[in-house]
């Protein structure tokens, strides 16, 4: 989320994925937000869900059950969709595929959105690693770079996933 008031860039990174239910409240209190929405192949997302230990919430606890998953991950999409509809949302989608495969093109892209100054910094992000939290779940993978290999995992385990497909069709 960037906001420009006052003539100066204020920026706000949020990367949890169940905020995007929070996203009325975004717009009411940053209603000149850039919005950088991220999304992933489902499949993918569930999967990686499915196989992670999360501390047990409210929202985790539909982790672990495929099907109750899929279902969840379907609504969220559902809300947001609604949430396009009827809300002034400055919002642009940034696939994970794409950032993977064309990272540099995908990040200027970005970038001519929020309106900020493309730097060729930017391609060596994984230099900034130590200022990561070394105990958040991503720090080893933001020293470790951009990587294929998490794309398509879900080919692995299709027969696994199936349960799940039908319900997760419409956000491929």
């Amino acid at each position: 989320v960037a906001d420009r008031r006052r003539h100066h860039m204020r920026a706000f990174v949020e990367k949890m994925p169940l905020n995007s239910i929070r996203l009325p409240l975004i717009s009411r209190l940053f209603p000149e937000a850039k919005i950088l929405y991220a999304l992933r192949d489902p499949r993918d997302v569930v999967l990686s869900c499915i196989r992670q230990k999360f501390e047990l919430t409210q929202a985790s606890y539909e982790f672990l059950d495929l099907e109750d998953c899929a279902c969840f991950y379907s609504e969220v999409m559902h809300l947001v969709e609604r949430y396009r509809e009827v809300l002034p949302l400055d919002m642009i989608d940034c696939r994970y595929e794409d950032v993977v495969s064309n990272y540099a093109d995908t990040l200027r892209h970005l970038c001519a959105f929020i309106g900020i100054d493309w730097r060729d910094s930017m391609l060596h992000f994984f230099d900034s690693a130590g200022f990561v939290n070394p105990l958040s779940a991503s720090a080893q993978q933001v020293r470790t770079g951009l990587y294929h290999s998490s794309i398509g995992q879900w080919r692995h385990y299709r027969e696994h996933l199936a349960p799940a497909a039908s319900i997760l069709s419409p956000w491929i």
